[in-house]
């Protein structure tokens, strides 16, 4: 108990409170695997490593699709326009938007990022019953059951050491920089291996997907 047990007795967690959208879920194209990243700090949000996994992924299964909604880098432009899998949108949507247009559409929400606090487009993703692929950082693994309804990652650069502040919290003027000096190449290995895990097996993503749609109304709707 970090603050003590007179602090821990008087507190009590409150999730976010999000409507379950989903309350069961089918693959409308089980021959066709869409993953979707939604995030404005694309470069803390692990996208890089997301845009590397992604193409090796789509040289083996070249029905996937990923729509990335972002303010996308313009160092990033070349390396997203030479997979033909990969589609990016401006971050320009409403929450409904995203919701109607991206999640609806959606098999798996990738979040690979680094710097998470409870990670509410994991908590929306959960809501429409996607299966997801995000970090093991702060909250995430509340939503994240590993082989249960996605996969759950160890990031190589983080804020976070479990619950605690790492070295990196106090810096995040410099994160973009770290980032950049972390190889990430074991990282992209794991997102990529999980993402055609379930790009590849039809029967594996539905069940993920329902597993996600049960964690919702068990632990998360309102």
């Amino acid at each position: 108990v970090l603050f003590g047990q007179t602090v821990y007795d008087k507190a009590s967690l409150h999730y976010p409170c999000v409507p379950q959208v989903a309350l069961s879920v089918t693959l409308a194209n089980p021959e066709k695997c869409r993953f979707l990243f939604v995030g404005t700090q694309f470069e803390i949000k692990g996208g890089k490593a997301l845009l590397m996994a992604f193409r090796r992924v789509y040289e083996q299964v070249p029905s996937a699709r990923l729509d990335i909604i972002t303010h996308f880098p313009s160092k990033y432009i070349d390396l997203a326009e030479s997979c033909a899998g990969i589609h990016v949108h401006e971050a320009r949507f409403s929450r409904d938007e995203i919701h109607s247009q991206f999640m609806a559409q959606a098999d798996v929400l990738v979040l690979p990022t680094y710097a998470e606090s409870f990670g509410m487009v994991a908590l929306e993703g959960l809501a429409h019953g996607l299966a997801l692929i995000a970090t093991d950082v702060y909250a995430l693994h509340e939503m994240v059951e590993d082989g249960k309804n996605g996969r759950l990652l160890t990031p190589p650069i983080s804020i976070w050491d479990g619950v605690l502040p790492s070295c990196n919290f106090s810096d995040m003027k410099h994160m973009k920089k770290n980032i950049e000096n972390t190889d990430t190449s074991l990282f992209v290995n794991q997102l990529e291996n999980a993402m055609h895990e379930l790009a590849s097996n039809p029967e594996l993503r539905l069940a993920a997907r329902q597993v996600s749609v049960r964690i919702m109304k068990e632990r998360f709707a309102c």
